[in-house]
């Protein structure tokens, strides 16, 4: 390896870090900008760019799970839901089924 390739080595794991330690809170997708995550790390947001595509691919390796669907849009959609089936939902309780990690199935 050379020391280009040990300094990206370096780089990729402080973002990486600074990304779960960021993200471990529920509903902190959307909050959490990759500008958050680059000064965290003490890279450029460029350096991000290098090695993902944007937010949802450095969720994905960070987080190893596709990254929540939250919004206006489906909270809406969650509270016509639930108060539909006339029952009172916590909606918080029903975002963090979403942004929850998946259960893993063992192999």
């Amino acid at each position: 390896m050379t020391r280009r390739d040990d300094a990206k080595a370096v780089t990729t794991g402080k973002i990486l870090t600074a990304a779960r330690a960021l993200w471990a809170e529920p509903g902190s997708y959307t909050r959490v900008s990759l500008r958050d995550i680059a000064t965290a790390a003490g890279v450029s947001t460029g350096a991000i760019f290098n090695a993902w595509t944007g937010k949802e691919a450095l969720w994905r390796e960070a987080m190893g799970y596709p990254p929540p669907v939250d919004g206006p849009a489906v909270r809406a959609l969650l509270q016509a839901l639930t108060a539909g089936q006339g029952a009172w939902v916590e909606l918080d309780e029903v975002i963090r089924s979403f942004t929850a990690p998946p259960e893993r199935i063992p192999a």
